[in-house]
């Protein structure tokens, strides 16, 4: 079909989150955030489903933290203990060998 537009995939995301991680260690938001924020570039591009699937992703094998607040969305950021195997996954996330 010409109207179809291919839709990039969890670890072009990642990757991207990722990218924004390594330079803004600091940095900490909402996934509406992350989308607006973080990926301000591609947020045309990206769905909030697909970024919140892939946050819970990160979330899951440690390499950000999910703050729950009562009463408030929930806030992400870089676990700092796992800044280098962050590095190292921004590098690595959607090669292909």
């Amino acid at each position: 079909m010409h109207g179809d537009v291919c839709l990039p995939d969890k670890s072009q995301v990642a990757r991207e989150i990722l990218t924004y991680l390594e330079k803004h260690p600091d940095a900490q938001d909402t996934v509406d955030g992350i989308l607006q924020n973080w990926l301000v570039d591609r947020r045309d591009k990206y769905t909030p489903t697909m970024v919140q699937e892939v946050v819970k992703d990160l979330v899951l094998e440690g390499t950000i933290l999910e703050d729950k607040i009562p009463g408030s969305p929930r806030v992400y950021r870089l676990n700092l203990a796992k800044r280098e195997r962050m590095k190292e996954l921004s590098k690595h996330v959607g090669k292909k060998d």
